[in-house]
């Protein structure tokens, strides 16, 4: 046989096994994973034609995906049952489930996990099953799970809603089985509560219960226990949201009981979610008296722009309630606004509100408010801004509206203000020359001017009267300013700045006061408030022959001119040393000099005069020269008009000086050393006004001392006052004045030397602030041990020391506990204890001409806490004296108890008369009604108002 036919037979003999050996074999495949039907190979041809999907049997129980399972301790297969048993921090996943416990048993048939708790050597559970399915989690003693259906039943469940707690004896749980559904899970004799705890301190019990995940818990009849004991309270259903998004609801009232409003609710309410950015809460107060209130509150926020909160209230409180008189009430008004634009949201714009005013606030401060920081404040204060930067522009806008209310007076003042402003400009800049230094470049280079522009307006009133229309007719003031400044700071002999300076400006009052002469009684009302805050009308009488007062609606200029020089330099005294522990000192001097000029530019216009006519023959005939600006917003005009009057106006010559010493000491290191500020800061003033003849009036002396002790913790101003003018006592009056004499030519110093000046008065200011912690610190530093020989004190173990004893001999010394109370335990109780001390004194001289010191304020306040332990603590707040009044300030005892889900507070306001304690549940929804108040107010302890 040719070779030929030998190769063609052994071809025919192994092709047919090479095709039967690319055909799969049924019932072998266990890749549920999609496979091609066919391939092809490189030269485009079929190779294999035989699909393999008729010949795959997959049981229509079978899972979507593949479950893992695994075990720390062993795996065991029973084939025969079909169960896989896991044991050892065992756990089984399938697509987002997993289940966790110390023993699973698989049922692969079934497809269900029933997972249980192993008991240790110690006869405690270990191995608690954990479930947990996306955002859904369960703690159970036992549980059964099937995943094809999706269904599972937990024994003795422990799930988490949001803040709530669902614990049952017995639940069924169902999964979504897509995106548009809610897991769903049935309880049998459950408790819903806020509790963490296996055995929730509170809460309210069930037969049955279903919560929709993420949407609310669902409870039928319910009774509220705590601490395991049902109590009479009884709910016939409950809804409880525990979506995380806002929902609208029910608030709860607290129920509270005071001495002159009887039993009352407070809070009851209802929340509205506006929208994503703004929500709505309304609340109301009602007690027995009549006593109620309706206060609106909003919160809104857009992230990277703005957020804030807006609210206004109104009360009716009952200020007497005596047996047998009449009820008399107040009615204030709140308004609370507090706006804060992210920094990011617009850099060229800017706008915030911080907005906290009530009409007849002394009313609630003394029924109402009990906080220290509420009652004792005795100004409100409020600000609205708004800023306008343009870019690319040399300009800018600003404004804004301050609002002042006095709560003792009632007295509120309201000043809006706008203000332009043009950045400064160099309008020569341009004229500079390139390459030269000389003094016209200089002059190019520096001179600048500044424009600028306000309007302003202000509003004295009462809060009581401030939407009467009568406020803006009778207290409104208004005007504007506009004006150009200019100047021009040279360098000279490169230690000296020399800076010529002029300014324009032209204020304009848009109203002017007119006097008449009034011949007969004249009745005339205003509005005021009574003690209590009321709006009422008092009539005025204005008496015969009298000047009376009218406002009159005229826009009217004034133009001021001013123009002077000024030089200021920095003078430097420096004085080292290489030795010793005193390294050096240096001195830094600032002196300033400068001249003032304004020329006269009064008008005759801008004042009037009112005639008094004579009754008699023989009487004279008066007149009264007045500014029609008087009480105007500005009033530039004071004094009289003198047509006659020859000054060239007001020359100034001013001298200034502050003095700032430090000296260096020797460092721990030879090559660091300490500054010390010996004093921080001292100045002296001398204003001479050159009128005429020279020193036409004497020059006024005021020196200034500033510094700060013990590393800054103690602060030192004293402001005395000299001059060098003799001061008279006017009769009637006790104050004095300058007189038109000099003290050097009435006192000597000493022999024939003139005393150039006197003591007048003074102010004296000593404040500090520190902390028990700082104190602590500081005795440390300077009672710090220094041991030189290091090599006796040796670690013997960890609790114990070894020093020595009599005799060379060494004595072992136990470490203190850190449960045994010693001082320094003890001291570290008050360590954030804050001790501030005020006090001011105010020097002047008496009717005698001897020298009288008056004392302004002195107070000593501490507050703080006491940590007594985890969980208690006592705090003081605002509590101290009051050397002056002789009386204890507003102050505050409290003491509070954090009981886990509970916790009990108390405070006491013992100048007040007052007090609060309150036990109630932590967090909500629970915490917003499961409280019990108990308080006395301000007006309970004296029977209704005081």
């Amino acid at each position: 046989m040719t070779a030929k036919i030998r190769l063609f037979l052994l071809c025919c003999l192994f092709f047919p096994i090479l095709l039967l050996a690319q055909r799969p074999i049924p019932g072998k495949i266990t890749d549920y994973g999609t496979r091609p039907s066919s391939v092809v190979d490189t030269f485009g041809r079929d190779s294999l034609k035989v699909s393999i999907d008729k010949t795959l049997n997959v049981s229509k129980d079978a899972l979507d995906e593949p479950v893992d399972y695994e075990a720390k301790d062993s795996i065991i297969f029973d084939n025969a049952n079909n169960l896989v048993h896991l044991y050892g921090n065992a756990s089984i996943k399938y697509q987002t489930i997993e289940v966790k416990a110390a023993y699973i048993v698989l049922n692969v048939k079934d497809n269900i996990a029933t997972a249980e708790s192993r008991k240790d050597s110690t006869g405690r559970l270990r191995g608690i099953p954990d479930f947990k399915d996306k955002e859904q989690t369960f703690k159970a003693q036992r549980m059964r799970y099937n995943f094809k259906n999706k269904k599972g039943i937990i024994y003795d469940v422990q799930t988490k809603q949001e803040n709530l707690y669902v614990l049952g004896e017995k639940t069924k749980y169902v999964s979504a089985k897509d995106t548009t559904q809610n897991d769903v899970i049935y309880s049998k004799n459950a408790i819903l509560t806020t509790c963490s705890d296996p055995h929730p301190h509170f809460g309210i019990r069930a037969n049955k219960m279903k919560v929709i995940a993420n949407k609310m818990v669902i409870v039928g009849a319910s009774n509220l226990e705590i601490g395991g004991v049902p109590t009479p309270v009884w709910l016939p259903f409950g809804f409880y949201p525990v979506t995380k998004q806002k929902q609208t609801g029910l608030i709860f009232p607290t129920f509270a009981r005071t001495g002159i409003d009887g039993l009352g609710v407070q809070g009851l309410g209802w929340y509205f979610p506006i929208n994503q950015y703004v929500d709505l809460t309304v609340k109301g107060d009602y007690y027995a008296n009549g006593r109620f209130g309706i206060d609106l509150g909003a919160n809104y926020k857009k992230r990277y722009q703005f957020n804030g909160s807006f609210s206004a209230g109104f009360k009716n409180l009952v200020t007497s309630n005596a047996p047998g008189l009449k009820k008399t009430y107040q009615r204030p008004l709140t308004l609370d606004w507090r706006h804060t634009q992210d920094q990011a949201a617009n850099p060229n714009q800017t706008f915030s509100a911080s907005v906290g005013i009530s009409t007849n606030a002394a009313a609630l401060q003394r029924n109402v408010q009990n906080a220290v920081r509420d009652v004792s404040s005795n100004v409100n204060r409020s600000t609205v801004n708004y800023s306008r930067r343009f870019p690319d522009k040399p300009y800018s806008f600003n404004s804004g509206i301050s609002i002042n209310q006095t709560v003792a007076t009632h007295a509120m003042d309201i000043s809006p203000d706008l203000n332009f402003s043009i950045n400064t400009l160099y309008p020569l800049k341009k004229f500079k020359r390139e390459g030269k230094d000389d003094l016209l470049n200089t002059v190019f280079e520096q001179f600048n001017i500044s424009p600028t522009a306000r309007a302003s307006a202000a509003i004295n009133t009462y809060d009581t009267l401030l939407f009467d229309k009568t406020t803006l007719e009778n207290k409104l003031r208004a005007g504007m300013q506009y004006g150009v400044s200019a100047s021009m700071p040279l360098r000279a002999f490169k230690f000296l700045t020399i800076s010529p300076n002029a300014s324009f400006n032209q204020n304009v009052n848009f109203d002017i006061t007119k006097k008449e002469f009034i011949k007969r009684e004249k009745i005339d009302s205003v509005l005021t408030t009574d003690p209590f805050g009321k709006a009422i009308k008092t009539a005025i009488f204005v008496p015969n022959d009298s000047i009376y007062n009218k406002k009159v609606w005229q826009a009217t200029p004034i133009s001021t001119f001013n123009m002077g020089v000024s030089a200021n330099t920095t003078v430097f005294g420096t004085l080292q040393f290489k030795k010793g522990y005193f390294r050096g000192i240096r001195h830094k001097m600032d002196l300033g000099v400068g001249f003032n000029y304004s020329p006269v530019l009064t008008k005759a216009s801008w004042y009037d005069t009112v005639e008094k006519p004579r009754q008699k023959v023989t009487d004279v005939i008066t007149k009264q020269q007045y500014s029609i600006f008087e009480g105007g917003l500005y009033n530039s005009a004071a004094g009289s008009f003198d047509p006659n009057n020859k000054a060239k106006g007001t020359k100034t010559l001013s001298i200034s000086t502050t003095h700032n010493i430090e000296i260096k000491l020797k460092g721990k290191k030879d090559s660091v050393a300490q500054k010390k500020i010996i004093l921080r800061s001292f100045g002296i003033g001398l204003n001479i006004n050159l009128n005429v003849d020279t020193f036409k009036y004497a020059p006024s002396f005021s020196p200034r001392f500033d510094q700060t002790l013990f590393g800054g913790l103690v602060s030192v101003n004293f402001t005395p006052r000299f001059s060098s003018q003799v001061q008279v006592l006017r009769p009637g009056s006790t104050t004095w004045y300058d007189s038109k004499e000099y003290i050097w030519n009435k006192e000597k110093l000493f022999w024939k030397i003139p005393k150039p000046t006197a003591f007048q008065g003074g102010n004296f200011i000593f404040s500090s602030r520190i902390s028990v912690a700082d104190v602590k610190k500081m005795i440390e530093k300077y009672n710090r041990p220094i041991i030189q020989d290091t090599s006796a004190l040796k670690l013997k173990s960890n609790k114990e020391n070894i020093v020595e004893g009599k005799k060379g001999l060494t004595q072992p010394v136990k470490e203190e506990s850190a449960n045994t109370l010693n001082f320094k335990n003890i001291s570290s109780l008050i360590d954030n204890f804050n001790l501030s001390h005020s006090l001011s004194f105010d020097m002047s001289k008496d009717t005698s001409r001897n020298n009288k010191l008056t004392m302004g304020s002195h107070t000593l306040t501490l507050n703080g806490s006491i940590p007594l332990s985890g969980s208690w603590s006592i705090n003081f707040g605002s509590l101290g004296y009051n050397f002056k009044d002789k009386k204890i300030p507003y102050a505050s005892i409290g003491i509070s108890r954090n009981l886990h889900c509970w916790e009990i507070s108390g405070n006491w306001y013992p100048t007040r008369g007052a007090y609060l304690f309150t036990i109630k549940v932590i967090d909500s929804p629970f915490g917003d009604f499961l409280k019990y108040p108990v308080q006395k107010q301000n007006g309970d302890a004296f029977g209704g108002y005081r």
